[in-house]
């Protein structure tokens, strides 16, 4: 269960579910107290339900997800590409000419051609 980790928020919003099913089920329980003696023992797997359930859910999925990573998720490639050129957004068209040095740098690299933003279009 390598993929299994606790987070803050995850604590934080089993303790909500926990506090607001717990009174839920306490208030339940004193209402049907009324009209039957022995309600609490009857109680106790919706107590077991609501303090297991989201637990035994969460390690669920980890195990699925570890299962599927050992299978096939989760691989790496590393793959080599060669490309002509490339696109540079960073810059538009109309920031002037590159220089001499830049141009032969690219060129050194192998790239034939750099593509570019064409200037401020949010008019």
């Amino acid at each position: 269960m390598r993929f299994y980790y606790l987070s803050i928020i995850s604590i934080l919003l089993l303790l909500l579910i926990w506090s607001i099913g717990t009174w839920l089920l306490v208030r339940l329980g004193a209402q049907l107290k009324e009209s039957h003696k022995r309600v609490w023992p009857l109680m106790l797997p919706l107590f077991m339900l609501l303090y297991l359930g989201p637990i035994a859910e969460e390690f669920y999925i980890a195990w699925n997800f570890d299962r599927l990573c050992k299978k096939d998720a989760g691989i790496f490639v590393y793959k080599t590409v060669q490309v002509d050129g490339f696109y540079d957004d960073t810059r538009s068209t109309h920031d002037g000419p590159r220089s001499q040095q830049a141009i032969e740098e690219y060129e050194r690299l192998g790239y034939r051609f750099i593509e570019k933003k064409f200037g401020n279009t949010d008019k």
